[in-house]
């Protein structure tokens, strides 16, 4: 159930809430272990996100049902026209710019 990078469907942060529920109610038998930690260890979880979940949930019930937030760097969608004819605009100034430096660049070295 491991779910390393990617973010938490609200049916698996509802299991989570439900499991850490039961592991809570059962806390006589379980003594010795913190019921985040073994809602963590059933789901095959990191703790920290059994903790950021109920944290959520504490905060704001209904915030299982919200999609995650995407993390990270988003991904742009630019036409291919667009890029076409930015390409040629810029090979066009960098060829300007080329032709305008080479006379400069040779009598700088004495030629």
């Amino acid at each position: 159930m491991a779910s390393s990078g990617r973010p938490l469907s609200p049916e698996m942060k509802r299991v989570i809430v439900t499991l850490k529920a039961y592991f809570d109610r059962n806390k006589a038998d379980l003594t010795e272990f913190a019921s985040a930690q073994l809602t963590a260890d059933a789901l095959e979880l990191n703790r920290v996100t059994v903790d950021r979940v109920m944290r959520d949930y504490r905060r704001d019930p209904n915030s299982i049902d919200n999609p995650q937030k995407m993390r990270g760097k988003p991904s742009y969608a630019v036409d291919a026209s667009a890029i076409a004819g930015e390409e040629k605009s810029l090979g066009k100034t960098l060829l300007k710019k080329r032709l305008f430096q080479m006379p400069l660049r040779s009598t700088f070295r004495g030629r």
